[in-house]
């Protein structure tokens, strides 16, 4: 790897933190902050996602006529966050997959809008440059330091 990709990777990992704590209010399995991740090369950077993060950032539209299941299904989904935030407790129990149900159904109908303000534009539009830039700089003299030593210690 590179000192631009390294650089750019220790900036995308700077970034991942941010994200992941942007959301983390109404985290349920930890999946999707766990999918924020980034991929440098010498030249770019990358943060990339589940595609389902766009609903923490967007809210979710009512489901369209004739749209294909999601792979869990809205209510396979619904379920698992219902018992991870403990709204239900038992999967098996009809009168507590009814609110699941219910839950479901008024997604599909209504929609859902994220109780979020824009938790990734938020990060981005409040990164201070400077900072970063600092970090950078820190971490390339780390580097740069590391292989001044490594080639004095060849020199003995």
């Amino acid at each position: 790897m590179g000192i631009q990709q390294a650089l750019l990777q220790k900036l995308g990992e700077t970034l991942v933190v941010k994200f992941r704590a942007s959301i983390e209010p109404v985290k349920a399995s930890g999946r999707t902050a766990a999918s924020i991740h980034a991929v440098a090369t010498d030249t770019t950077l990358e943060v990339l996602a589940h595609r389902s993060i766009g609903a923490l950032e967007y809210g979710r539209k009512p489901t369209s006529s004739g749209a294909p299941k999601g792979n869990p299904s809205l209510f396979e989904a619904i379920k698992e966050w219902a018992l991870i935030r403990g709204i239900i407790s038992n999967i098996n129990d009809r009168k507590q997959l009814g609110i699941v149900y219910a839950i479901t159904k008024k997604i599909h109908n209504e929609g859902w809008k994220s109780k979020l303000n824009a938790p990734l534009q938020g990060v981005a539009d409040g990164l201070n440059y400077d900072v970063l830039l600092r970090e950078i700089v820190a971490y390339q003299v780390t580097v740069y330091e590391s292989a001044i030593i490594k080639e004095l210690k060849a020199l003995k």
